[in-house]
């Protein structure tokens, strides 16, 4: 950090930012059963529930409104102003539907948060990139301002399991085990019926 960045309490400045709330919206699809879900349509209430609900993982799991201080402390990131902030981070949001389709269509996703960079790394630790501004000056001499930008960068990976019972798969599955053991006991009285007499004993 340069002595212009010494300068500049970036504490104060970014401490605000800890209050940011975000809003995650996610659509989900289940083409065998042609079924389509997502994160925020959640009761008939919903678009009430969604201004006033803020996520928690023990009591309001299924609210799609974050605080990027809950979403700091979910990822393990203890001190975000001096671990997060001032370097970057990449954070990891995983979203997972556990669907059963014959409980209705109730289908709620939970959260994972997980930070993904290297902290600890020597050469560029976090997540930052670099902008370039190109103007000319007064005697119309091309310059360029270079900015150092760092940032908090999110992933989000969508997993979705979902399942319904079908009379169709079971007759399947009943008929085949029953061949088997159709197959198994033929197998058994022909092996009985050829063999010698000391294996008789046996059967």
């Amino acid at each position: 950090m340069d002595k212009a960045s010494d300068s500049v309490n970036y504490y104060r400045l970014l401490k605000g930012a800890l209050q940011f709330s975000i809003f995650i919206k996610n659509n989900i699809y289940f083409p065998q059963f042609g079924v389509r879900k997502n994160n925020y349509e959640i009761n008939a209430e919903n678009l009430a529930y969604i201004e006033q609900c803020l996520w928690r993982p023990d009591t309001d799991a299924a609210c799609p409104k974050f605080i990027v201080s809950d979403i700091m402390d979910a990822a393990g990131i203890k001190d975000p102003l001096a671990s997060a902030f001032l370097s970057g981070a990449v954070i990891s949001v995983a979203i997972n539907y556990n669907c059963d389709f014959d409980r209705g269509d109730q289908c709620l996703p939970s959260y994972d948060f997980r930070r993904i960079d290297q902290p600890e790394d020597k050469i560029s630790p976090g997540y930052n990139f670099r902008t370039a501004y190109y103007y000319r000056n007064s005697n119309s001499t091309l310059k360029r301002d270079l900015y150092k930008r760092f940032g908090l960068r999110f992933v989000f990976v969508v997993n979705g399991v979902g399942g319904r019972f079908s009379i169709v798969p079971l007759l399947i599955a009943f008929g085949s085990d029953q061949l088997k053991l159709s197959g198994c006991r033929f197998l058994q009285g022909w092996v009985c019926s050829v063999s010698p007499l000391w294996l008789l004993t046996l059967c």
